[in-house]
């Protein structure tokens, strides 16, 4: 008798029922429709269950029963994974946020191993992430049980490469010895094939950097050994296995009727599927109506770091950008910038508007007008720009929602967009004399005493950010009042402290500025885990501050004795002073402006998204960041269903999440350094910004989200994609900082100065390069990363 007829809440894999995304999720929905035509291990789902109300008699009852009827007499090996409903199963989405468990033998452990999956949905990280995300809040999750495949060689392949150099020509395998797992976490470097579809050829073949294998333990579980040098000298698929991976792959791919990404492995001579899924097609980048010569586009990573919701790309579009080009208007710039979104990805076009032999004049006169705008831009953010700031926010917030539809409403929809362009503009009017100022002091110290002195320019000026350091100290509170949590009455001290600290910062955390992208206000738990970082920290903020500021007066006076001429002396002091004077307003504007406009207009929409809900527009207040500002000023003149376009578009979006995006125009053929699926040899040193000074040794830990942050070492290196504010915990514990994004003004450069970590930012490649367990040397004056050694490196 089938499985699925035998046991309510247990279905074969393949049986009746396995099809179904809503009842097994799409992870186990894709594999059981190609049980009867590719190679799938033998298996059975858990259907939807609630992971709350774990663990269920009933179902641990037929969940032994399934184990016992797969396995028969043996001590059957398995794995275990998630499917959850809400999970498409791509690269991207949920990646390593639920847990898997690989080579479970027993029916005891393999309930337990299901209990501990299905209630890995609603831990913190999950949940952290489906808010950021803005994935439908009913976590509902099902279970796949498959036979372990103890894979000689595990393989990632892509059956029409994303970034394609000719489009639908080209296929993209990346395969490595040993379990898969080594390929997901950075522990190995696989190699990467790209081949031609129709003929199997292979047309480039990187080699990869493996140094341990991941292996199935005898008894359970699994173990990393070293992978023996005979096996690292040759590629882990030759020639015939190659043709027989593109073969099957290409045979999926007619089965499901679009391109797919399949990850499998290689036993002996056998191939197994053990996870298959769709792809959006290509990512190549729309190339139409540019002129080469005086244009260049670039992704815009450091504020949208991530694939952004239809309201986050207009949020980019007429705000941000917007702002920035009425800036330019009204300054006379020789460029303009337009944002466009590409793939649920933002791009920047810069459009110079001088020949292209007159930038380089046209950029030392701007420099020069900025210089002297710095002279007076503190003075101008006190007395125009704050003040404003706060009619702005207050405009927001009395957004009319309540009142019926119709003018009076779109009308009031459009002036809130009008005045978060304005908000913007003023970020660029006071942030670009800022740049110009402390620019200035660098240039100063080049002059003066030569590019060694230049590089460390930055001490001068550090530990003067308040806004930043009034974060550290109320989060170094918060830490101590959780320390005495066992005390009396220390709960309602650590809810008032709470309540303090998110009244005060409450507008932090977001990880982007889409709208979507939560704030610690919405996740007060997040507060709380920033807050045990910082208290683990070894030196109080107040100290740190105090020694920070001693050290850069220290070195004004060890410049200043250097300098034999008077005149030289003074333009060293105004130099110093200017950049003093400037240089926290480039946090401080980020503090009061940026994040309070974004969770002043995210605290807005979503009230225009509850009235969508009673007005039947929407089925939750979230919704609303899958509309566009146009979409929503037309329900606000007359309720009209959205609900079906919303679930199209979040499908979209997390197709587009699939994606590794495209650079920009010229990567797209030229820079292969984000083909997916592929992943790059390690190219040692690596070169960025010198952003703050010193020499840092330590293992690495990639952090893409603060949800990746348990992770990280105190004193390690931290590697991310960029910074802000609601990171300072996290970065105060570190011993370097390495970013892919930013310049020597971007956030993540700031904050290493004032906590004094050696930092190189805008590292192009990074993260590709770096993985976890990499001991690497950052060295903050050079500008320079070097990998030290390779990965899983204990010291």
């Amino acid at each position: 008798m089938s499985l699925h007829r035998t046991f309510a809440s247990v279905l074969t894999l393949g049986a009746p029922g396995t099809e179904r995304d809503d009842l097994v999720g799409a992870k186990a929905a894709a594999l059981a429709r190609l049980v009867a035509a590719a190679p799938v291990p033998p298996g059975f789902c858990v259907t939807a269950l609630d992971p709350r109300r774990v663990p269920d008699p009933t179902v641990e009852r037929d969940i032994r029963r399934a184990y016992e009827s797969l396995a028969g007499e043996r001590a059957l090996a398995v794995a275990v994974r998630s499917s959850a409903l809400d999970e498409d199963g791509a690269a991207a989405s949920f990646a390593g946020i639920h847990d898997t468990f690989l080579n479970v033998v027993g029916a005891d452990d393999v309930v337990a191993a299901v209990w501990e999956c299905a209630r890995s949905a609603v831990a913190d990280v999950a949940l952290a992430y489906r808010a950021r995300l803005g994935v439908p809040g009913e976590v509902r999750i099902a279970v796949l049980v498959q036979v372990m495949v103890p894979a000689d060689v595990s393989f990632v392949a892509f059956s029409s490469n994303p970034l394609p150099k000719q489009d639908g020509v080209e296929l993209v395998v990346s395969a490595a010895r040993g379990l898969g797992a080594v390929i997901a976490d950075g522990t190995a470097r696989p190699d990467t094939y790209l081949l031609l579809r129709d003929t199997g050829e292979t047309i480039e073949h990187r080699r990869g950097d493996q140094s341990v294998r991941l292996v199935a333990s005898a008894g359970g579980g699994v173990a990393t050994e070293p992978l023996p040098a005979r096996e690292r000298a040759e590629p882990p698929l030759d020639s015939g296995a190659l043709r027989e991976v593109t073969d099957l792959v290409l045979r999926i791919e007619r089965l499901v009727g679009q391109p797919v990404d399949v990850e499998g492995a290689r036993v002996g001579d056998s191939l197994f599927v053990l996870q298959a899924r769709p792809i959006t097609r290509t990512t190549r980048f729309p190339l139409d109506g540019l002129d080469e010569e005086a244009t260049s586009w670039l992704r815009e990573d450091i504020h949208f770091p991530a694939v952004v919701t239809p309201m986050g790309g207009d949020y980019a579009r007429l705000g941000m950008y917007a702002g920035l080009r009425r800036m330019q208007d009204e300054l006379g710039w020789t460029s303009r910038a337009d944002a466009v979104v590409f793939n649920g990805r933002v791009y920047v076009r810069w459009h110079y508007m001088s020949p292209v032999d007159e930038l380089d004049e046209a950029r030392r006169r701007l420099e020069a007008e900025n210089l002297e705008r710095a002279r007076t831009v503190v003075a101008r953010w006190h007395r125009t720009v704050v003040p404003r700031l706060r009619a702005i926010y207050a405009e927001i917030e009395c957004l009319d929602v309540d009142g019926p539809p119709g003018g009076q409403r779109v009308a009031a929809w459009h002036a809130v967009w009008n005045v978060i362009e304005e908000a913007w503009y003023w970020h660029f009017v006071v942030l670009y004399p800022c740049f110009a100022g402390v620019r200035h002091l660098a240039a100063t110290c080049r002059d003066l005493f030569g590019e060694e002195t230049a590089a460390n320019a930055w001490r001068l000026t550090a530990g003067r950010v308040e806004t930043m350091h009034q974060v550290e100290v109320d989060l170094w509170t918060l830490a101590e009042i959780q320390r005495a949590a066992a005390a009396p009455d220390a709960g309602e001290d650590l809810a008032r402290a709470l309540d303090r600290c998110l009244a005060a910062h409450g507008h932090l955390g977001a990880e982007s500025d889409d709208l979507a992208a939560t704030t610690w206000a919405d996740e007060p738990s997040r507060v709380l885990a920033e807050a045990r970082r910082m208290g683990a920290t070894d030196v109080p903020p107040g100290d740190r501050r105090a020694a920070t500021l001693a050290a850069g007066d220290a070195f004004l006076a060890e410049l200043r004795g250097r300098v034999a001429v008077e005149a030289d002396r003074t333009r060293l002091d105004e130099a110093v002073t200017l950049a003093r004077a400037v240089f926290p307003l480039v946090e401080d504007h980020n503090y009061w402006l940026d994040r309070m406009l974004h969770a002043t207009t995210r605290a807005a929409l979503l009230r225009v998204g509850a009235r969508c809900v009673a007005d039947e527009v929407l089925e939750r207040a979230d919704d609303i960041w899958y509309l566009h500002v146009d979409e929503v000023a037309d329900v606000m003149a007359g309720p009209q269903d959205r609900r079906e376009l919303v679930r199209r578009r979040r499908d979209e979006w997390r197709d587009w999440s699939r994606l590794m995006p495209a650079v920009g125009p010229v990567a797209a053929a030229a820079e292969t350094e984000e083909r997916a699926g592929a992943v790059l040899p390690a190219v040692s040193p690596l070169r960025g910004v010198a952003a703050s000074p010193g020499v840092a040794v330590g293992v690495a830990t990639v952090v893409r989200t603060s949800a990746d942050a348990a992770r990280a070492p105190a004193g390690g290196v931290l590697v991310c994609p960029n910074t802000n504010m609601s990171w300072v915990a996290l970065m105060a514990r570190a011993g370097g900082l390495v970013t892919s994004a930013g310049g020597e003004l971007s956030h993540g450069a700031i904050v290493a100065r004032e906590l004094g970590i050696p930092a190189v930012v805008g590292v192009r490649g990074a993260l590709d390069a770096i993985a976890d367990g990499m001991l690497v040397e950052v060295d903050g004056v050079a500008g320079v990363v070097r990998i030290v050694a390779g990965g899983d490196h204990q010291g």
